[in-house]
C-alpha cells in the first residue's frame, strides 16, 4: 500500500515539479536577456540553467519509468558525471567548508548509463555525506576515487561524517528507514535500485566514527549484454 501510495505521489509531483521548472526556466530567461549582468551573476545564471537541465531530464526518466518501468542507457564519460554532480553541489559544500577530492587515474572512462539517474545517485551521496560531517570536525572532507578491474568500473566513495551503524549496513537501503529525525529514508534505495539497473551494485565497505566508504560497481558494458 505505501509504495502504491509512493507511485501515486510520484505521479502528482512530477507534475508540480514541471510546472515550477517551467517558472525558473522563464524567469532565467529574462535575466539572460537583461543587461547589467557581471561576469560572477551570469556564472551563477548559467548553473540555475544547467540545474534546471537536469530537473527536466530526471522528470521524463521518472515519467518514462512510472509508464513502463524501463530506462534508456547511452555511452556517457562518468568522471563528467561526478563532476557535474559536484558542481550541482558546489554551493552547500562551500556553505559547509567541505573539501572534495576527486582521483581517477583512467584517460577514458566510458560506460552505458542513464546520466540524469547516475547523476542523481552522486547527487544524493554528497548530500548524505555533508549532512553525516558535523560542523565542529577539523577534518571535514569526501574523496572520490575510481578504478577499474577488468570490465567493471569501482567508484570508491569516503567521506568523514559520523559513521553508520553496522547493524545498519543493510537496512539503509531499505525504503522508508532512515537514521535522521527528519529523512524520509528514500535517498539510498533510490540509490540502490539506480545502480542495481545499471547491472551494478553499492554497499558500505566499511564505516565508523570517523567516517563512511561507500563502494559503487558498474558494468561498463553490462547493459548491452542483457540480451
Amino acid at each position: 500500500m505505501k509504495l502504491d501510495y509512493t507511485g501515486n505521489l510520484a505521479g502528482s509531483l512530477i507534475h508540480e515539479v514541471k510546472n515550477a521548472n517551467q517558472i525558473i526556466k522563464g524567469f532565467s530567461q529574462m535575466l539572460n536577456a537583461s543587461a547589467g549582468m557581471d561576469k560572477k551573476d551570469k556564472a551563477y545564471l548559467n548553473m540555475i540553467e544547467k540545474t534546471s537541465e537536469h530537473l527536466d531530464d530526471l522528470v521524463d526518466n521518472y515519467k518514462t519509468y512510472l509508464k513502463s518501468s524501463s530506462t534508456t542507457f547511452k555511452k556517457e564519460n562518468l568522471e563528467s558525471i561526478i563532476r557535474e554532480s559536484l558542481a550541482f553541489s558546489q554551493a552547500i559544500l562551500t556553505e559547509h567548508q567541505i573539501e572534495v577530492e576527486l582521483l581517477n587515474c583512467y584517460h577514458s572512462l566510458d560506460a552505458y548509463v542513464n546520466k540524469a539517474n547516475l547523476k542523481q545517485v552522486f547527487t544524493n551521496l554528497i548530500k548524505n555525506s555533508i549532512e553525516a560531517i558535523p560542523e565542529d570536525r577539523k577534518d571535514k572532507r569526501i574523496a572520490i576515487r575510481i578504478e577499474v578491474d577488468q570490465e567493471m568500473i569501482m567508484i570508491h566513495f569516503k567521506d568523514t561524517g559520523t559513521g553508520i551503524g553496522r547493524e545498519h549496513w543493510e537496512s539503509v537501503f531499505n525504503p522508508f528507514l532512515s537514521l535522521k529525525p527528519e529523512g524520509m529514508g528514500l535517498g539510498l534505495p533510490y540509490v540502490k535500485k539506480i545502480i542495481i539497473e545499471h547491472l551494478g551494485n553499492i554497499r558500505i565497505v566499511e564505516s565508523s566514527a570517523e567516517g563512511t566508504h561507500f563502494q559503487i560497481e558498474i558494468p561498463q558494458n553490462g547493459i548491452l549484454n542483457m540480451d
